[in-house]
């Protein structure tokens, strides 16, 4: 297999993986990164619904983007 073939097979492999699978081999920063900009997208009602589910520590992230947390 010559190395454009071994590139080709390599980028369908990825196409295929499950979201969990391509959160799982992100690092700790573009992880941080995607939940900044998820967080940023949400619509005040959207984040009401999901705020019930989420961590305090998400919580307090998602309070900072807005500029709604307290000031220390």
């Amino acid at each position: 297999m010559n190395t454009l073939e071994a590139r080709v097979k390599k980028l369908e492999s990825r196409r295929f993986l499950t979201t969990e699978q391509k959160l799982r081999t992100m690092s700790d920063e573009q992880l941080e990164d995607l939940l900044t900009a998820s967080l940023r997208k949400l619509a005040p009602a959207e984040w009401a619904v999901v705020s019930e589910e989420v961590s305090p520590e998400t919580r307090a992230l998602y309070e900072e983007l807005r500029g709604t947390g307290e000031e220390t």
